[in-house]
């Protein structure tokens, strides 16, 4: 029977494949993980994902002694648990119980064990960021970021996505998108349609729309997407508007695009240049009594939506860039980046 401390001094999180539900163990260093402090490494390694794109094939059950596990299902701490994981599968949360044969044992005092986190509107850097990239999946990773959704994507991402499913490079789970299809170069329903195929037969995970996207050329992407079976998702273009974005099949519409565009109720037709910014320029024209039938339009399209809250919540600040990195959740992140 193994026994796996949890070193304070771990960079890397070894993972084992858990379904449906993740956890986290870190138990093994990793030169190309980021430079983290021990404390935060201490402090991560059983709140990091149990990512399975990482994980290693082990058919050893695993136990964790004296873990406190976050259940999320409600507000609460389950102290001093026994979790048992069998078979891929998380077979046992619990007070002590022994350990089955051959199994590998984490004593987990004093850490904790949650499901991980799905981000489902990265931005995994590219072009003269690229050397970004493994940096930023390692931290969701350490986050508890099991899967991260990239939504700027470029061909360097597939690569990436592929290494870390391979376990060749640590990350969560990766799914990219590819380059966006925005007004530049969503520029006629032929070539839009060209670029779904292109991107469909490079293997990418799903197109990504950005505003601009004129509705000729949305017309033919979805058509062609849907087709192909590849998901479309982002932005919702100004001239496709959110009721049409709803019933083209959208995977997910992102940063609430299109609700207060669909409640503008001013005197002049909307255009991009009043609408600015996620639709700020025209919040106070809206007619907010629509606010409960479109909640109901997108409840019954089953489109879902990625808020990306925090988004807004550190652009609508005044907050200074030296402000922002002093911050706790800045203080492992590339200062040029933020």
């Amino acid at each position: 029977m193994a026994r796996v401390p949890v070193d304070r001094h771990v960079h890397r999180a070894r993972a084992v494949r858990l379904a449906p539900a993740r956890l986290a163990v870190a138990v093994q260093p990793h030169p190309e993980a980021p430079v983290l402090r021990p404390a935060l490494a201490a402090g991560l390694a059983l709140s990091a994902a149990l990512v399975p794109a990482v994980a290693t094939s082990q058919s050893a059950p695993v136990v964790f002694t004296g873990v406190s596990v976050i259940p999320m299902d409600r507000e609460t701490v389950l102290a001093n648990q026994t979790v048992i994981v069998e078979n891929g599968r998380i077979a046992y949360v619990g007070g002590r119980r022994p350990a089955p044969p051959g199994a590998t044992l984490v004593d987990a005092r004093g850490k904790f064990l949650m499901p991980a986190i799905a981000e489902f509107h990265a931005h995994v850097p590219s072009g003269t960021q690229a050397v970004h990239a493994h940096r930023t999946l390692s931290l969701y990773a350490l986050a508890g970021v099991a899967t991260a959704r990239g939504m700027l994507g470029a061909p360097m991402h597939l690569a990436l996505r592929d290494s870390i499913a391979a376990g060749r490079l640590f990350g969560p789970r990766l799914l990219t998108s590819g380059p966006s299809f925005n007004g530049n170069s969503a520029t006629s329903p032929p070539a839009v349609a060209a670029m779904v195929r292109a991107q469909k037969a490079a293997g990418y995970d799903l197109l990504k729309i950005h505003p601009g996207v004129p509705r000729a050329a949305f017309d033919s992407l979805a058509a062609v997407a849907n087709a192909v079976r590849i998901p479309f998702a982002g932005h919702v273009p100004l001239e496709v508007g959110l009721d049409l974005a709803l019933t083209s099949k959208y995977s997910t519409i992102d940063h609430l695009d299109g609700i207060v565009e669909a409640m503008y109720a001013g005197p002049q037709p909307l255009t991009p240049e009043a609408n600015g910014f996620f639709g700020l320029g025209v919040v106070g024209q809206l007619d907010q009594s629509r606010f409960g039938a479109i909640v109901n339009r997108v409840k019954a399209s089953g489109v879902a939506m990625v808020p990306t809250q925090i988004l807004l919540d550190n652009y609508a600040n005044d907050a200074t860039g030296d402000a922002l990195t002093s911050l706790p959740e800045f203080r492992y992140w590339v200062p040029q980046q933020t």
